[in-house]
Formats: structure tokens, sequence, C-alpha cells
């Protein structure tokens, strides 16, 4: 928010915070440690989906979040390529 305050100071702007919307079509992180995971989910449903209607099926499942399986699948995906590496 610092930075918003600067940018607007720099412009002549009054200093108004943005306000924060949640969007429709982003699945809700329940904790603060999977964020990592999560993004990389969201990442393979955008690019796993040809008719690029991500977002609205999320609006639709009101923003739920991803189970545990959908979660290891991606843990599994990062370990088998950090194993290739080595």
């Amino acid at each position: 928010m610092n930075a918003v305050k600067s940018y607007n100071a720099e412009k002549g702007r009054a200093n108004k915070v943005p306000k924060l919307r949640l969007l429709p079509g982003v699945p809700k992180q329940p904790g603060g440690i999977e964020c990592g995971y999560y993004v990389m989910r969201y990442m393979k449903d955008i690019i796993n989906d040809d008719t690029l209607s991500f977002s609205t099926k999320w609006a639709v499942k009101t923003r739920k979040g991803y189970t545990q399986q959908q979660l290891d699948e991606v843990r599994m995906e990062v370990a088998d390529y950090l194993q290739t590496l080595l």
C-alpha cells in the first residue's frame, strides 16, 4: 500500500488506498502455507481448459478451495520434475 500512496503523491492525487475486492472465479486458499501449490494448481486448470471457462466454473463453486488430493497431484508433479534435475 505504501507504493500506491507514493505513486499517488507523485501524481498529485489524493492519497486513497484502493479497495480490495474478491474476484469471482478464483479459488479460496484456506491457509497461508500452500499458496504456491494453489497458484500452480490454478495455472494447471487454466492451461488444461480448452474453452477458457475456468473463471465461470469457479464463480459457480462459490470460491471453494481445492481438495487435498488436487493439491497433492501438484506436489507430486513438482517432486517428479525436481527429481529429473538431480
